[in-house]
Parts: structure tokens; C-alpha cells; sequence
């Protein structure tokens, strides 16, 4: 048995040394690019919460500013998770994640989420699958074939880099719009965001584009091109969703010099293009579906608390379990509505569903729509 002793980093108390240490653990472990690594720890980890274990073993809390049914929330999203090969299997991530979930708690934090490696490791730890993208790569026609349009001619793709202060107000402005139209739960595109992600985008050799029609922003995507063209996000107006697609197509054949008819770009996530895209310049193949992230609750009474659910109430009797939250085991009478309830339940009743704190995750995720695309 290893006796293990765990440090908890806060951004104020990251030093030189730490740093060090987490990024050789980084670099044992994931198979970034030395410029993407650069970006993490000069950016990104800098407002990071690192549990860092015997030095063997390390899991970074990346906080966000999430928006969940209009209410601004600090919700962390768990990345860098790794041990050293030599010492796996010794019950490092084991007693990482305990002391994660209880740290947590402590701040009244509604839930944590992840995107597994593998999805039944963090399964017995009460994750559960609450994101799911459809992928897609979208091929170049061989007529190369143009949708014409009366505004093809005023619209350009600018990056990121090259907007005015007002275009940037503007750009976080307009993915407020969409995602709050669209979406119950996502990190709020304010202009910091946007700052953040150029800077990771651009160290995955992208950019962030955006497209403007006459002077105003009608769309954006992040793209990069490390093995190839590939937008991670694209959000954009259904009415210029196939302009926006072969103006992507016309930066990427600039940008890597590839301008075959065969040329193709891999969009991960397709929520705003694949419906909307009516182009006969491009066609889709290779679709897939895949589970993106998992989520776990952490303080129930924090999450139910945070849910607004439109029309007719929803009541909930559970007795949940929970075996690493003990704070959440017990009876709970819980509605469901657009200001919900919950409170400890009566003992001496048996209307009660037993369900474990995944379980009733799955019901509760069921009820929120995410947009949730962050890599680190």
C-alpha cells in the first residue's frame, strides 16, 4: 500500500517547480504538440486548480463560466488526468478524484465533467455520459459547384487577430444571441473566452474565423490544421451556413495550399451546420456520432436547485446513493419546475425509487440541452 500525499494547487500557488513537474507528466502522458503544450501552461493552466499526487500523478481543474438557465456559475471541467506508466494501477486517480469530489462539495459546486479517455473509467465513479456531437468531413464536389447568392459578395472571413475592438464586442454579443436561443447550458462566449481560445486555436496552427456580411458578424468557426483541415466549432446563421462552408473551404485550400477537387474538412460538432447546409459545392460523408463528455453531480442540492424546467412541474421522490458523496445518500422530495425545489424526505414512507447518484444523474442530464465544445 502507497502511502500517498496529494497537494492542491491554487492558481496564486503555482510556482516554477510545479509547473515543471506538471508539464513533464503532460509530456509522459498525451501526445500534444510541443507548441500546444507551450499554450497550456503559459495560458490555460494558469487558472487551473492542479492536484498533483507523489508527483507521479496529476488531474488539473479548469474553471468556466457557465450559463445554466440564464444564471452564471463557475463549473470546473476536469483535463489532464494521468499517472506515470510505472505507477498505474496503485490507486493514484482513485484517491485524486475522492479528494476532487470532496473539495468540491465543500464549494457547493452543482457538478464536474470530463471527457474520458475511456469511459469506463470514470463510470464507477458515478460520470455519466451527458454530451453526445455527430462528426462529420465534408468532401470538395469535383464540379466545384458554387452556391450563388445576392450577399456573396459582401461577405469575408476575417481572424480573429484581424477584428476592430468594436467587431470583438460584436462577435461575443452575437454567441450570447445564438447559444442562449438555442441552448440551456454552455460556457458563456464573453470577449475573454474568445481571447483564450485564439490563443489555443492558434497553437493547434488555426485560427478563429469569422464571417461578416457587410461589416456585421453573422457566424464564427474554430479552425485548426494540425493534421488537416477541421472546425471544433461552428456557429453561424441558417441563412449563410453554406456561404460560411465554402468560404472555410476557400481559407483552408489557402492555407495548406491543398486545392484538389478531393479536398475535404472534418467538422466535429455539427448542431448548426449539417440541417442548414444545402450546398451543392460539398457533400457529406463519414458521419458518426460520438460520446463527447460525462458529467457527475456533485452537490445535489446545488444542481436541482439550478434547474428551471418550462411548463408542467416534475415530481421526483428518490432515496439516492452515493458512495464517495456521503452528503447526497439519503430521501429527497424534489419538483421539478421553473424555480425547483428540493428537501430532505420523511423516513417513515416508502414512496421512494432507490436510485444511485448516476442514475438520477441520467434523469437530471436528460433535462438540460448542453453546448458544451472546451478542449482544455
Amino acid at each position: 500500500m502507497i502511502d500517498k500525499k496529494i497537494k492542491i494547487v491554487a492558481p496564486d500557488a503555482q510556482n516554477r517547480e510545479i509547473m515543471n513537474t506538471c508539464k513533464k507528466l503532460w509530456e509522459n502522458n498525451f501526445d500534444d504538440t510541443a507548441k500546444y503544450v507551450k499554450y497550456y501552461f503559459d495560458d490555460r493552466w494558469k487558472e487551473s486548480i492542479t492536484f498533483l499526487c507523489d508527483d507521479k500523478s496529476m488531474l488539473h481543474l479548469n474553471p468556466y463560466d457557465i450559463k445554466l438557465f440564464g444564471e452564471k456559475k463557475t463549473i470546473f471541467y476536469i483535463v489532464g488526468v494521468c499517472t506515470d506508466k510505472e505507477y498505474r494501477h496503485k490507486g493514484y486517480m482513485d484517491f485524486m478524484l475522492k479528494t476532487v469530489f470532496g473539495k468540491l462539495y465543500n464549494e457547493n459546486v452543482p457538478f464536474v465533467y470530463l471527457m474520458p479517455a475511456s469511459e469506463k473509467i470514470y463510470t464507477p465513479y458515478g460520470f455519466r455520459e451527458m454530451y453526445n456531437v455527430t462528426s462529420f468531413k465534408a468532401l470538395k464536389r469535383e464540379d466545384g459547384g458554387k452556391v450563388y447568392n445576392d450577399c456573396i459578395e459582401s461577405c469575408d472571413i476575417k481572424e480573429f487577430d484581424d477584428l476592430s475592438e468594436r467587431e470583438k464586442i460584436e462577435l461575443s454579443k452575437y454567441a450570447a444571441m445564438k447559444l442562449e436561443r438555442e441552448f440551456e447550458c454552455f460556457v458563456d462566449r464573453d470577449n475573454s473566452y474568445f481571447e483564450h481560445k485564439n490563443k489555443e486555436i492558434k497553437a493547434c496552427e488555426g485560427s478563429v474565423l469569422i464571417l461578416m456580411i457587410d461589416g456585421e458578424v453573422m457566424g464564427y468557426a474554430m479552425y485548426l490544421c494540425e493534421d488537416g483541415p477541421e472546425v471544433v466549432e461552428m456557429v453561424v446563421d441558417k441563412e449563410y451556413t453554406d456561404i460560411f462552408v465554402e468560404k472555410l473551404f476557400d481559407y483552408a485550400a489557402n492555407d495548406t495550399e491543398n486545392k484538389a477537387a478531393e479536398m475535404k474538412i472534418i467538422f466535429d460538432e455539427s448542431y448548426f451546420i449539417k440541417e442548414q447546409n444545402k450546398s451543392f459545392a460539398v457533400f457529406i460523408s463519414e458521419e458518426n456520432t460520438g460520446k463527447m463528455l460525462m458529467a457527475r453531480i456533485i452537490d445535489i442540492r446545488a444542481f436541482v436547485g439550478m434547474i428551471k424546467l418550462k411548463g408542467c412541474a416534475e415530481e421526483y421522490y428518490v432515496e439516492i446513493t452515493d458512495d464517495f458523496i456521503k452528503e447526497n445518500n439519503g430521501r429527497w422530495d424534489i419538483i421539478l419546475s421553473d424555480k425547483s425545489v428540493i428537501k430532505r424526505g420523511k423516513s417513515d414512507e416508502n414512496k421512494y425509487q432507490k436510485l444511485t447518484i448516476a442514475e438520477f444523474g441520467d434523469i437530471l442530464f436528460s433535462k438540460i440541452k448542453f453546448y458544451l465544445n472546451e478542449m482544455v
